[in-house]
């Protein structure tokens, strides 16, 4: 693993941002939604302020993420340009980190927004940020490991849509729905929503038990994006 190429990955995502600013945006937009419901709900509780951050953090976790790396690797993967000059030689862990990292940097200041609008402040703050970017790379895993298989990145566009969504909603529909939540709580971010659930309420005694699910959905993700990239052939050896 060499950080020449992870860097030359980096700073090629800074770039393509730099000219297209509906990435950005797809990464303010619910923190906005948050600050403004919270704006015009003044009056409210804490509690009303606690699960509508629990519920906006969860589905920025699932949704953003998720969308954002599928449209960086549908155009890596589609551009013989790209293909040439950088993926040539990169092996599969340098170029997830070359395009995971930049996206951990933008994720990293909207969860301390988000933070600071749930009210978390000094050490409670930063275990909300860790929760916040542990699940965000798991969904850039995750997003990863879908999209590098794909052999239509038109026609993939609208499922991806879809699995976002799903993605993002499931840990609400699950916490309202028993039957759903026997299934939906071996997923990662019905977990990640819980674990914040746990921080808001200064209980940590779930941590090492959310944090196994969490650890095994990535690690079969990262395994599962490995044997996809070498297969799908986005590198040429």
């Amino acid at each position: 693993m060499k950080l020449r190429r992870i860097f030359a990955i980096f700073k090629k995502q800074i770039l393509d941002t730099s000219q297209n600013t509906g990435v950005i945006f797809s990464f303010v937009v619910f923190p906005l939604m948050t600050l403004m419901f919270v704006l015009l709900n003044s009056n409210s509780s804490e509690i009303y302020r606690m699960h509508l951050v629990m519920s906006m953090s969860t589905i920025f976790i699932g949704m953003t993420p998720f969308t954002t790396i599928n449209g960086i690797i549908r155009e890596d993967k589609f551009s013989n340009v790209t293909r040439m000059l950088i993926l040539s030689t990169v092996k599969p862990l340098e170029y997830l980190l070359g395009v995971t990292l930049y996206i951990m940097a933008i994720s990293s200041v909207i969860a301390i927004v988000f933070g600071v609008i749930g009210g978390f402040t000094g050490i409670s703050l930063l275990w909300y940020v860790l929760a916040i970017m542990l699940g965000t790379f798991t969904s850039l895993v995750f997003g990863s490991m879908f999209t590098i298989q794909t052999k239509n990145p038109s026609g993939a566009a609208a499922v991806v849509s879809l699995i976002a969504i799903f993605n993002g909603i499931i840990p609400t529909f699950a916490s309202n729905s028993p039957a759903l939540m026997k299934v939906a709580r071996f997923w990662y971010t019905t977990q990640i929503k819980d674990l914040i659930g746990d921080m808001f309420d200064c209980y940590y005694g779930n941590i090492p038990y959310r944090l196994l699910i969490i650890g095994t959905n990535l690690a079969v993700f990262i395994v599962l994006f490995t044997v996809l990239f070498k297969k799908n052939r986005i590198i040429v050896k």
